[in-house]
């Protein structure tokens, strides 16, 4: 398929940030439907500044920004009388700001409202830069970041704190990556994410969309991300049946935007608020007929325990394939690695591999008009071809 021919739908558009960096990094163009980038989104923009202040007291730029967030009362005028300081004092106006150096040229208001930047700037300029989640953190409570933007009464309140709680999750996964980066190799990494400037922006895309933005749209092959509970159904809905039910309805549209290949995708682990925790999948997944699914999850999903509440076999461990011997597999399945089967929907293939991943057998086929699939064959009905 081409890019184009690709839609990726997800409930919330904080979502989108780890399939932008991935596809970033890996050269994929493609294109948001009814957001900005993750990096450009305002909020994003605003913790950014200050982290950015953190390395950088000489950035203006940022400076001005976290201005406008923490103070109030600060126009043009203070503004610019900041700069006259800087510019006699030759320093930066942040510096101007941390040193307290404002005293005497502005009014006692404004001098109390710098007074609250200048102690945040302080505070987080001595904290260590080995750990960028804390530092995160430490911007988002000082700052106020979330009780700021509830005060707006923007209707998007719940999705712009979504995505400051995504912006920790990137954090804390820069952390845990392996090397020993900090603050500076977080913002570098940012820059790069954030140029999206290179990226084709011709019409061969893969187009990146929340649910609710795909009614009306369709697509030759769709991936829904996040069937977990707390995420489809999210989370301010999975105790009200009424929400649960309009979160049904929203999965369905997405389901019915697929003309030919549907994928539907979980995370195993999240993080949530700051840490890594485990994934429970939807439990619209276990509404799904098996006979319409193609390659079945490796792990039970049951709504058996409670209503809408599904489970887990956790036998399942990611990542174990285990290979079968050939006679082992002629023996149980009546062919091996190397043999011809019939599918009633893929017609004849070659098995390419055969292995077990968890309680599953799974085969590797190749099909002359479909190319390779991984089918179940719990599932996949397959027929030996014997001429």
């Amino acid at each position: 398929m081409n890019y184009s021919d690709i839609g990726i739908l997800y409930r919330t558009n904080a979502q989108s940030r780890p399939i932008e960096q991935v596809f970033i990094e890996r050269g994929i163009p493609y294109a948001i439907v009814g957001a900005v980038e993750f990096f450009r989104r305002k909020e994003i923009k605003d913790v950014l500044a200050f982290l950015r202040l953190i390395l950088n007291v000489g950035d203006d730029v940022s400076f001005l920004r976290a201005l406008g967030l923490v103070t109030k009362g600060i126009g043009p005028v203070a503004v610019a009388r900041l700069e006259e300081i800087a510019r006699a004092e030759a320093c930066s106006m942040a510096e101007v700001v941390m040193g307290r150096r404002y005293e005497g040229a502005l009014s006692a208001n404004q001098c109390k409202a710098l007074d609250g930047l200048a102690e945040i700037l302080n505070d987080l300029r001595t904290m260590p830069q080995d750990s960028v989640k804390d530092i995160v953190e430490a911007v988002l409570a000082k700052v106020d970041f979330a009780g700021k933007i509830r005060q707006t009464g923007d209707p998007k309140t719940d999705d712009r704190l979504e995505n400051l709680d995504e912006l920790t999750a990137a954090a804390l996964e820069y952390d845990t990556a392996g090397d020993e980066g900090n603050l500076q190799g977080f913002l570098e990494m940012v820059a790069l994410v954030s140029d999206t400037d290179n990226i084709e922006r011709g019409a061969d895309r893969v187009t990146l969309m929340t649910l609710h933005s795909a009614k009306g749209l369709e697509f030759p092959a769709v991936i829904i991300s996040g069937l977990e509970e707390g995420v489809l159904p999210h989370i301010f809905s999975a105790d009200d049946p009424n929400g649960v039910e309009e979160e049904r309805r929203l999965f369905f549209v997405g389901m019915t935007r697929a003309m030919r290949r549907l994928v539907l995708t979980m995370a195993l682990r999240r993080i949530r608020q700051g840490r890594y925790a485990d994934s429970e999948p939807s439990r619209f997944l276990a509404e799904i007929p098996p006979e319409a699914v193609e390659e079945p999850l490796p792990f039970t999903v049951s709504s058996t325990l409670r209503p809408g509440a599904p489970i887990v076999s956790r036998g399942f461990e990611p990542g174990l394939n285990r290979p079968i011997r050939a006679e082992e597999c002629a023996e149980e399945y009546g062919f091996k690695v190397g043999d011809y089967v019939r599918h009633e929907n893929f017609g004849t293939g070659k098995v390419l591999k055969m292995f077990r991943s968890g309680s599953q057998t799974r085969a590797r086929i190749f099909f002359s008009q479909y190319g390779e699939r991984t089918l179940a064959l719990e599932y996949a009905n397959l027929q030996v071809v014997t001429e």
